[in-house]
Order: structure tokens, then C-alpha cells, then sequence
């Protein structure tokens, strides 16, 4: 929620349009000025480096492409910062969740690029750059095809990720809609049901609390639909596995 807030804000300042609702999230309203004029803040050094890395950059830009500018620098920094924490547990499931869930969301940001036509070019200066040289964004964006199911499949190999995976991604060189999205989610999901059997530990935890995103995002997504009177099978195929 705070990367959405700090996307949200850096838009209205550039673009002057007002921001009518944050998400709640660990950092008040009036903290993200001091974000903006590099004031001490909570904020992670990777999101304050991304801050002036945008500042350097935005003259080089034109108007209309600073929202997606901006989507790719700090989506990017929030993989990246995802990746650190991946490397800093020692928990093995939250570990390989954490994995799986960088390497799941680059692929569906890559894809979302495609949809877009944004140049590729553009996307790695933005996206790609700043991580490591053989982290496995780097080979699937040098893929002209964007991401063929050959490489995807070669990727997975390499991450070490299970067959299941693989079948699930099988067909990702065809249009991706939210149907992923949904299958993905589940799957993350389904990685951490077995740790609601573990009496005690951070394993529990950290399962409650990707269960409790699942379960809100379900009943926003139910009581939106129902305000717009969106068909009952339409957000049927829509909705998330529950964890409980």
C-alpha cells in the first residue's frame, strides 16, 4: 500500500492532479512530502534512491508517458526490495514464496508492457536496469518475442521452480487476460497452506497475513461489483481461493 501511495502522490505532484484517497498504509498523508524533498523518513533507501532516480530523469521525458515512467521505476524498486528481503530470511517457505512471487509479478508487469507497446528500450531503461545483471528479468527482456514459452520454461529451470509452476505459465506466449493474474494468486496461496499447521513461528504468521490480503481483496472485489451491478459469473471467475 505504500508503493501504491508513493506512485499515487509522485503522479499529482508531477501532473497536478489531486489524490482524492490513499491506501492505509504505514505512512501518514503528510509524510510523503518529506519523501518528495528528501527529508528523513521510514521510507527504504531502494524506494528514496528511486525517488531521485525519477528527478534525474524527468526533463527527458514527455507528459504523456510519466505515468508509465513512473509504474516501472517504482515497480521495479518494489521487486528489487522484495528480492532483499528474500535474501535476508532464513525461513525456507517464506523464502521461496517470496521468490516466486518477484519472479510471477515481473512476468505479469512484462506482459502488461507488451499489452501497452511500450518500447523496449523505454522499459529497460526504466524497469530492467537497475537490477542485477543476471537476474532472470534480464534474459526474458532481451527475448525479442517477450518472454516465448520456451524461455519462460528455460527461466523456471533455472529458478529452480516446480512443474506445477511450469504447467501453470505453460502458456504464456498467447494473451494473458486476468485469468493469470487469478491462477498465479491461487497459487501463492496454495504454497502457504501447510504452514497453518504449524503451531508457532513467523511461518504462521506471515501465511495469516498473505491469507488476509487474499480475503480482502475477494470481499472489495465482491462489494465493487455488486455497487456496479457487475454480473455474478463475471466476478465469480474473478475471485481468489480463500486461505481459511
Amino acid at each position: 500500500n505504500d508503493v501504491h501511495n508513493l506512485k499515487r502522490f509522485i503522479k499529482s505532484k508531477i501532473l497536478g492532479a489531486s489524490v482524492d484517497k490513499f491506501f492505509r498504509g504505514t505512512m501518514s498523508r503528510d509524510e510523503w512530502d518529506d519523501v518528495w524533498q528528501d527529508k528523513s523518513t521510514a521510507l527504504p533507501e531502494i524506494f528514496k534512491e528511486s525517488i531521485s532516480f525519477f528527478k534525474s530523469v524527468i526533463n527527458r521525458i514527455s507528459k504523456e508517458s510519466i505515468p508509465f515512467v513512473i509504474d516501472m521505476i517504482f515497480d521495479g524498486a518494489y521487486l528489487r526490495y522484495m528480492g532483499s528481503i528474500c535474501e535476508g530470511t532464513g525461513i525456507n517457505v517464506i523464502k521461496t514464496y517470496v521468490k516466486t512471487f518477484q519472479f510471477i509479478k515481473g512476468l505479469e508487469i512484462m506482459r502488461r508492457a507488451m499489452s501497452l507497446k511500450i518500447d523496449m528500450n523505454f522499459f529497460n531503461q526504466y524497469f530492467i536496469e537497475k537490477f542485477d545483471k543476471g537476474h532472470v528479468f534480464h534474459k526474458l527482456a532481451k527475448n525479442t518475442v517477450w518472454a516465448s514459452e520456451q524461455t519462460v520454461r528455460d527461466v523456471l529451470v533455472e529458478t529452480h521452480c516446480n512443474g506445477s509452476l511450469q504447467g501453470l505459465l505453460s502458456n504464456v506466449s498467447r494473451n494473458i487476460s486476468f485469468q493469470y493474474e487469478v491462477a498465479t494468486d491461487n497459487y501463492l496461496l496454495d504454497m502457504l497452506r501447510p504452514v497453518k499447521y504449524i503451531p508457532f513461528g513467523p511461518e504462521r504468521v506471515f501465511g495469516y497475513l498473505c491469507g488476509l490480503a487474499a480475503e480482502v481483496f475477494n470481499l472489495k472485489l465482491l462489494l465493487g461489483g455488486k455497487v456496479h451491478r457487475v454480473e455474478n459469473n463475471l466476478l465469480r471467475e474473478r475471485l481468489r481461493k480463500t486461505y481459511a
